[in-house]
């Protein structure tokens, strides 16, 4: 999985991370990097048309190891129709 969130202007800070993780049940837990944050849990639940993901951290000002403040606790709308290609993902996080 490739994932990567924008906290937007005027920081710009981000999040992101290329991980192998196992779903059930179109679910998925992230626990992330253990060493600069060991509370965080991001439940990522899936359907055909969007993802919802829930965080859950003791220090939401770098939850997950992500910077400054960046959350992905939220509603995403899928935007593409199909999966991207192994190029594609590379290419995002180079």
């Amino acid at each position: 999985m490739s994932f990567f969130v924008c906290k937007g202007a005027p920081s710009y800070n981000l999040g992101v991370f290329v991980d192998t993780l196992n779903y059930l049940n179109n679910k998925v837990l992230y626990t992330g990097d253990t060493l600069s944050d060991p509370t965080c849990q991001m439940t990522m639940k899936f359907s055909a048309a969007s993802i919802n993901i829930d965080l859950k951290t003791d220090n939401i000002n770098f939850a997950c190891g992500f910077g400054h403040a960046v959350t992905a606790k939220g509603f995403y709308y899928r935007v593409k129709g199909r999966n991207p290609t192994k190029e594609e993902i590379l290419k995002d996080i180079k």
